[in-house]
C-alpha cells in the first residue's frame, strides 16, 4: 500500500515583529537584492519565418505510402535548469506576513476516500519508431475533444477515437512540421480550446543549433484530422532580428491561452557550453491564429525575461478575462519558504505588457533536483531521472490559479521526489497547498500535471516509481467538497510491466519529460490524464531491452456505464438474442441507489442494480436481449432511475429480417494473408426461398471485397446465384468485416487475419474471446472450454491466468508453452455464489503483444428452488460431410442443474441440421439427450443452431452447430 502524505501549512515559531525587522535589515544592508519583482516589460514583434497549410490526413497516407526505413536511437537534448533565483526582501516580508496573519495553523487530514476508478482506460501511442528515430524520452503530451483524441510524442502524433476503439491516423511529429522547414522536432505540446472548438499544437525544433526555432500550429476546425495553420518562428528572435548568427537555442516549449492570445514560452540556452540565458515568451493573436493568416501578418509579441524559467500560461477557463496569468517557480528553499512567482500579459494585440510579481509562498520548502538519476524501480539497480521543479501546469479556473510541479525532499538534501500542487489567487493568497508524498522514502512521484473541471474539483497526473513496482503511471482526485488541501488516495492507471533502462549512451535513464491531465470540452466535468508507463522490452518494436508507452485514463465523475451502447446483430423476426452486458459502475460521492432499469420496446433486460445500494466505485449488471417484433433497423435504450443528480442513458441498436434468402454460409474464415496481397476467392450461394422477386445488390464492409458475382439485380423465386468475396488486409491481427446482401437481408459475416511478411514472433489466439455460462445453481459449478492456440512462428510462452470471484479455471499447466500452430484446452470454471446476473473476466498473461488478454465472461446465478439447465456441449462439429447425405448423430445431454423441474417446451434446429429428443419435464438433477445430424445441401461451410424452449432463466438457450459440406 502507498502512503500518501497531504501537506498542510504550519505555523513557524519566530516572533513577527522580529522577522518583519531582520528581512527589512537585510534589505538595507543590500544582502537581498534583486530586480525580478514588479516590472513592466514592453514587447518587440515577433519575426515569423514561415506559414503552411496542412491536411492531416493526407500527411499520414503519405508517410504509410512511404518506404519504410530503419529507425534509429536518439536522444533529446536538453537545457540544464538555472539554480534558484534570490528571493526579493519584500517578497520574504509578504511571505512571512502572511504566514502569521493569514495562515493559522491547521490539523493535517488523511484523504477522505479512494480516487474514483477509470471509466475508460486504454493505450496512446507506443514506442515504435515512428518518425525514424527511436526517441528518450517521449515527452508525452495529449488534449482531449469533443470528437477526437489526439496524442503528442517525440516520436509522432496519433488522432483516436474518444473511447480508444480506433486509431483513426498517425503521422511522424517531424513530418507533421517539416513544410514549414523545420527539422528534427521535439518537445511537442498540446492543448484544445473549448470555446472555439480548435487544437493547438507547440514544438520545437534543431535543439542545440543555428537552426533553432518554434512552432505553433492550431487546427481548422474541431476535427483533427483536417486542415491545419502551421507557422515557424526563429528561436534566437534577437539574432534574427539583427541579422545575425544565433548564438541561443529555444527548448521546452510550454502553451496557454486565454480569450485574446494564444501563448507559447521557451527556455532559452547557450549554443556554446549549453548556459541557461532567459525565457522568451510569444503572445500571439488568437484572431489571427485562428484565421490563418500570412506569416508577415500574424501579430506576435516577444518579450524576454532573464528571471524566467518554463513560465507555465494559464490554460484559462474564463473567455471574458482580459488579462492572460503565467507562473514560474523561484526558489524552494529560502529563509525557510518557497517561492512561485506570477507574471501577467495584459493591454490588447498589438500593446502588450508583460508584468512579473507577485510572489506566491508556502512554509513547505523543498529542493529543485535530486541526483542525475534519482527514482528507484523493480527489477534492477538503475534509477530514474525524476526531472527537476519547474511549473509543469497552469490553470485559471473560477478565479483561482492551480499549478503543478515535481519536488524534491527534504529541501535541504532531497532523498525522495514528490508530486506538489497549488490552487492561490491572482494576489498571490495561497487557497490550498498540497502533496503526493511518501515521508517512508520509499515511493517517488514526479511529473505532475492538474486538470480542475467547472466544479472546481481537481485532477493530479503523476508517474510512480518505487523499488517494489516497475514505472507506472497512476493519478488522484479531489472533489470540490473534499477537506482542504487534500488529496483522495492514488489510482494505479497503467502499472509498469517491466525494468527501465533507456540511455542510448547519455548520463541520464531520462522519464517524462511531462505528462498532461485535462477537462473533457465535452461536458466540463469529466476529467482525462495520460501518462507514461515501462513497457516490455523488444529490440524490435523500439530499438531496445527497454521500451516506454503511454496510457489514457478517464475519469466520468459521475455513474459510469460500459460499454456506453450496444448493437446487435441481424436477428430473424421473432427470436431473441444472446445476451450482452453492461457494467455499471458508481462513480459519484455517495452511495447510488437504484430503483428501476427500463428498457424501450424490442429490448428486454434482467439485472442484479435495481434495490441494491451500491457504495462508491461499486458496481452492477444489466444484461440486454435483443426481441425484434418488426422488421427494420431498430433502436432503443436503457434507462437507470437512481438518486444520481445525471446518470447516462444506453443506447440500443439492432436489425431485423425476415429471412428470404437461404444462404450457403453464414460466415467466411480466410486464413492467414500476409499485408497488402489479395487471398483467394470465397463463395457465398444465395438462394430466394420466399414468395416474391428479391433485389439484390451485394457490398462489403472491412478489408474485403467482392470479386465476383453472378446475382442479378432482382432474382426470382427459387433462383440461385452466388457471390465471390476475396480478402486483402492492411493491417496485421483479426480482420472483420461483412458481406451486405441488400437492404432488409441477412449479411454474411467475414474473418480474417493478417500477417506480416518474415518472422513475426508468437501470436495468441482465442476459440472466444467472451463466454456465456447461462444459468447455474448456486455453489455449484460449470465448465466451458477455451482453446489457445499460437499462429505464430515461435513458441508461445504463457506466463499466468488470473480470474476474476465466481469464475475459475483448470488444467492450465497444459498451455504453458505452445510451439508455432500448437493449441491446448483451458476448462473455464463458473461457481455462482449470489444470485442473478454476473460478469468477470480471464486475464491471459503471456509474451506476445497485447498481453495481457481479457476473456469476458459472464454467467447468471440460480436460485437452489428454481429449474436451471445445463449442456454437456454448448456447440458441435461434424467436420466434413458428403452433399447430399446424413452424418452420424452427435448427442447432448441436458440436465437440470437447479432445485424444481424443468419444462422443455421446444427443442428445433436450423440450418442443414436436424434434432430429436428432449421435449420434457425434468426433475431435478435429471437429464435427457438430444440427437443432432448434420445433412448439407451444398459444399462448404455451413453453420446452424439448436434453439431450446424452457423455464429456465435465459430462455430460450442456443447451441451452435457447424459443418462442411464436400
Amino acid at each position: 500500500m502507498d502512503t500518501l502524505t497531504t501537506v498542510h501549512r504550519f505555523k513557524i515559531s519566530l516572533h513577527l515583529p522580529a522577522i518583519v525587522s531582520l528581512a527589512s535589515a537585510l534589505l538595507i544592508c543590500g544582502i537581498i537584492v534583486t530586480s525580478a519583482a514588479g516590472q513592466s516589460i514592453k514587447p518587440r514583434r515577433a519575426l515569423v519565418q514561415s506559414q503552411k497549410r496542412i491536411i492531416f490526413s493526407d500527411l499520414a497516407t503519405q508517410q504509410a505510402l512511404a518506404p519504410a526505413k530503419a529507425p534509429v536511437p536518439l536522444l533529446i537534448p536538453e537545457g540544464e535548469p538555472p539554480t534558484p533565483f534570490p528571493v526579493p526582501p519584500q517578497a520574504m516580508v509578504d511571505a512571512i506576513t502572511r504566514t502569521q496573519l493569514h495562515r493559522p495553523t491547521i490539523t493535517p487530514q488523511s484523504a477522505p476516500s479512494q480516487s474514483p476508478v477509470p471509466a475508460l482506460s486504454f493505450a496512446g501511442l507506443g514506442d515504435n519508431g515512428l518518425d525514424g528515430f527511436f526517441h528518450i524520452p517521449p515527452d508525452t503530451q495529449g488534449a482531449v475533444g469533443s470528437n477526437h483524441l489526439m496524442v503528442a510524442l517525440n516520436d509522432g502524433v496519433l488522432i483516436q477515437n474518444r473511447d480508444g476503439s480506433t486509431n483513426k491516423v498517425q503521422v511522424g511529429l517531424t513530418a507533421f512540421w517539416q513544410s514549414t522547414g523545420a527539422t528534427s522536432v521535439f518537445d511537442p505540446k498540446l492543448l484544445y480550446d473549448p470555446f472555439n472548438d480548435r487544437w493547438i499544437f507547440a514544438s520545437t525544433s534543431s535543439a542545440a543549433s543555428t537552426s533553432s526555432s518554434v512552432l505553433i500550429g492550431v487546427s481548422q476546425t474541431t476535427d483533427p484530422t483536417g486542415v491545419w495553420n502551421l507557422y515557424k518562428l526563429a528561436g534566437d528572435q534577437t539574432a534574427a532580428r539583427n541579422n545575425v548568427t544565433p548564438t541561443l537555442w529555444a527548448d521546452y516549449p510550454s502553451i496557454g491561452f486565454n480569450k485574446t492570445w494564444v501563448i507559447v514560452t521557451v527556455n532559452m540556452f547557450t549554443i556554446s557550453g549549453n548556459g541557461f540565458s532567459k525565457a522568451t515568451i510569444f503572445a500571439f493573436d488568437k484572431a489571427g491564429l485562428y484565421a490563418g493568416v500570412g506569416a508577415q501578418s500574424l501579430s506576435a509579441a516577444v518579450f524576454d525575461d532573464t528571471n524566467g524559467f518554463t513560465e507555465a500560461p494559464a490554460v484559462t477557463y474564463d473567455n471574458t478575462l482580459a488579462t492572460m496569468y503565467l507562473a514560474n517557480r523561484w526558489n524552494g528553499d529560502s529563509g525557510g519558504f518557497g517561492f512561485l512567482r506570477i507574471e501577467t500579459i495584459t493591454g490588447t494585440v498589438g500593446t502588450e505588457s508583460y508584468n512579473t510579481g507577485p510572489f506566491v509562498s508556502t512554509q513547505n520548502p523543498w529542493g529543485f533536483t535530486g541526483s542525475t538519476n534519482f527514482a528507484p524501480q523493480a527489477g534492477g539497480s538503475a534509477l530514474i531521472d525524476a526531472g527537476d521543479d519547474r511549473l509543469l501546469k497552469l490553470v485559471y479556473r473560477n478565479g483561482s490559479l492551480w499549478a503543478s510541479q515535481s519536488v524534491f525532499l527534504p529541501a535541504a538534501s532531497p532523498t525522495r521526489s514528490s508530486a506538489q500542487w497549488w490552487q492561490f489567487l491572482p494576489d498571490a493568497t495561497v487557497q490550498q497547498f498540497g502533496r503526493v508524498d511518501d515521508p517512508t522514502n520509499t515511493n517517488f512521484y514526479a511529473y505532475p500535471t492538474i486538470a480542475v473541471n467547472k466544479n472546481s474539483d481537481a485532477l493530479v497526473g503523476y508517474a510512480h516509481f518505487s523499488s517494489s513496482i516497475f514505472a507506472e503511471g497512476d493519478y488522484s482526485f479531489r472533489a470540490a467538497s473534499d477537506p482542504p488541501s487534500t488529496l483522495q488516495s492514488p489510482v494505479t492507471l497503467r502499472n509498469g510491466d517491466a525494468f527501465y533502462n533507456k540511455t542510448f549512451g547519455g548520463p541520464k535513464n531520462r522519464w517524462g519529460d511531462y505528462s498532461n491531465t485535462l477537462v473533457d470540452p465535452v461536458n466540463d466535468t469529466d476529467m482525462w490524464t495520460i501518462q507514461e508507463y515501462a513497457a516490455t522490452g523488444d529490440q524490435n518494436v523500439c530499438g531496445s531491452s527497454s521500451c516506454w508507452g503511454t496510457w489514457w485514463g478517464k475519469l466520468s465523475l459521475g455513474v459510469i456505464v460500459s460499454p456506453a451502447s450496444l448493437a446487435f446483430t441481424s436477428q430473424p423476426l421473432g427470436t431473441v438474442s444472446p445476451a450482452q452486458a453492461i457494467t455499471v459502475t458508481n462513480g459519484t460521492t455517495a452511495t447510488l441507489n437504484v430503483t428501476g432499469v427500463i428498457a424501450t420496446p424490442s429490448f428486454t433486460e434482467t439485472d442484479n442494480c435495481v434495490g441494491q445500494a451500491i457504495a462508491v466505485n461499486g458496481t452492477c449488471n444489466i444484461n440486454v436481449k435483443f426481441a425484434p417484433s418488426v422488421t427494420g433497423s431498430l433502436m432503443g435504450t436503457v434507462t437507470l432511475n437512481d438518486n444520481a443528480s445525471a446518470t447516462p442513458t444506453i443506447g440500443l441498436s439492432g436489425s431485423s429480417f425476415e429471412a428470404r434468402l437461404k444462404l450457403s454460409v453464414v460466415n467466411l474464415i480466410y486464413t492467414s494473408q500476409q499485408l497488402n496481397t489479395t487471398s483467394a476467392g470465397q463463395a457465398v450461394t444465395l438462394t430466394n426461398a420466399s414468395s416474391n422477386a428479391v433485389g439484390i445488390s451485394p457490398a462489403t464492409f472491412g478489408d474485403f471485397a467482392v470479386s465476383a458475382n453472378t446475382c442479378p439485380g432482382s432474382l426470382a423465386v427459387g433462383n440461385s446465384c452466388s457471390v465471390t468475396v476475396v480478402f486483402k488486409p492492411v493491417s496485421t491481427g483479426s480482420r472483420t468485416g461483412s458481406l451486405f446482401l441488400g437492404s432488409g437481408l441477412q449479411a454474411v459475416e467475414l474473418f480474417g487475419t493478417g500477417t506480416q511478411a518474415g518472422p513475426i514472433g508468437p501470436r495468441i489466439n482465442f476459440s472466444a474471446v467472451a463466454m456465456n455460462f447461462g444459468t447455474q445453481a448456486l455453489n455449484s459449478t460449470s465448465s466451458l472450454q477455451l482453446t489457445i492456440s499460437n499462429s505464430g512462428d515461435t513458441t508461445l510462452n504463457i506466463s499466468n491466468f488470473a480470474s476474476s470471484a465466481g469464475f475459475g479455471f483448470g488444467n492450465s499447466q497444459s498451455c504453458a508453452t505452445l510451439n508455432p500452430a500448437g493449441n491446448c484446452s483451458l476448462n473455464v470454471l463458473f461457481t455462482p455464489t449470489t444470485t442473478g446476473p454476473q460478469s468477470g473476466s480471464l486475464k491471459i498473461a503471456d509474451d506476445t503483444p497485447g498481453s495481457p488478454h481479457v476473456i469476458r465472461l459472464f454467467g447468471t446465478g440460480g436460485q437452489t428452488n428454481a429449474p436451471a439447465i445445463s449442456f454437456s456441449s454448448i456447440s458441435l462439429n461434424f467436420g466434413d460431410q458428403t452433399t447430399g447425405t446424413t452424418s452420424t448423430q452427435q448427442t447432448i445431454s441436458v440436465t437440470n442443474s437447479g432445485g424444481s423441474a424443468l419444462n422443455i417446451t421446444n427443442v428445433s434446429a436450423f440450418g442443414d441440421f436436424s434434432a430429436t429428443g428432449c421435449v420434457a419435464s425434468l426433475a431435478p438433477q435429471a437429464n435427457c439427450t438430444i440427437s443432432v445430424s448434420f445433412a448439407p445441401s451444398v459444399s462448404g461451410t455451413r453453420t446452424g443452431g439448436i434453439v431450446i424452449n424452457d423455464n429456465a432463466s435465459g430462455s430460450p438457450h442456443l447451441i451452435r452447430l457447424f459443418g462442411r459440406g464436400i
